[in-house]
């Protein structure tokens, strides 16, 4: 279901593609699913639900931070968060250059 969700959300299918998402988490038996919530999150900032797409960035950071997820796929969330929150205007600038930044240390082998 993953993978179809992704070639959904490709083909510009945003609504089906949220769905799909949706019955992969369900059918998943834990929810601590990263790389699910990642696509649920660029899926959100595609469709300009910035609130939701944070949400679900924060979750990938999350459960990548409890796996021991690579470096550059935290990076990634971070960023993309950042560009949530960018999304959301003046109100969030400080969260998203904080996002930014913390995708930036990581990349550079600090802490975010």
């Amino acid at each position: 279901l993953f993978a179809k969700g992704r070639a959904m959300q490709a083909e510009g299918k945003l609504d089906d593609a949220r769905t799909t998402y949706g019955e992969a988490l369900s059918n998943h038996l834990t929810p601590d699913w990263p790389e699910l919530y990642f696509a649920m999150g660029q899926l959100r900032l595609q469709e300009k639900n910035y609130e939701e797409a944070v949400q679900a960035f924060e979750q990938a950071v999350k459960f990548w931070d409890k796996q021991g997820g690579s470096i550059d796929l935290v990076a990634d969330a971070y960023e993309s968060m950042g560009k949530a929150f960018d999304g959301q205007g003046k109100k969030k600038k400080r969260e998203a250059q904080d996002a930014f930044q913390k995708a930036d240390n990581l990349r550079k082998g600090n802490k975010a």
